[in-house]
C-alpha cells in the first residue's frame, strides 16, 4: 500500500477527508434533527383548564395536579 492509499486499517492517509463521508455525516445529522423535531411535535397529552391567554397564540393551562403550563399554539390547523 502506497503513501497516498489506505493504511492497514483501511483509513485514508492523505489527510484529505472524503466528500462522501461528509455528505453521509450531514445526511445522518439532518435525519437526527428531523426526528427530534417530530418527536417534540408529537408531545404528550395534557388535560387541564385554560387559566390565561397571553397573546394571540400562547395560553397558560392548569393541569389536574395544579401545575401551570405555558403553551404556544403554533402550526395548529
Amino acid at each position: 500500500m502506497g503513501e497516498n492509499g489506505p493504511n492497514m486499517h483501511g483509513y485514508n492517509t492523505t489527510g484529505k477527508a472524503s466528500s462522501t463521508y461528509f455528505r453521509l455525516m450531514g445526511l445522518v445529522l439532518a435525519l437526527l434533527l428531523l426526528l427530534s423535531v417530530f418527536n417534540v411535535a408529537a408531545g404528550t397529552l395534557l388535560a387541564g383548564k385554560v387559566i390565561g391567554v397571553l397573546d394571540g397564540d400562547t395560553i397558560d393551562v392548569l393541569d389536574v395536579s395544579k401545575t401551570s403550563h405555558r403553551i404556544r399554539l403554533i402550526w395548529i390547523k
